[in-house]
């Protein structure tokens, strides 16, 4: 990874993971489809946080993702 602001100004910095944080609501359990396969439409986020060395600080939201269909957490129809 590298720090953005400080790739624009030409400067080379070290990356440092800060706080993880996520959400913690129920999300109904996972299922199986017509086809068999897993679903796991879980609606909680995660936010990493990062710090570089010359001081910039940042926070990358990381959707969670289904592993058999295009759903993530970002989705924004909550139909299922």
């Amino acid at each position: 990874m590298i720090c953005k602001q400080c790739a624009a100004k030409g400067l080379k910095s070290k990356v440092y993971q800060g706080m993880t944080v996520s959400t913690a609501m129920y999300c109904s359990p996972y299922y199986y489809d017509e086809e068999g396969d897993y679903h796991n439409h879980d609606y909680n986020r995660t936010t990493q946080q990062y710090a570089c060395s010359n001081g910039h600080e940042w926070a990358e939201k990381k959707p969670k993702l289904c592993p058999n269909c295009d759903w993530t957490s970002e989705t924004k129809d909550k139909g299922e």
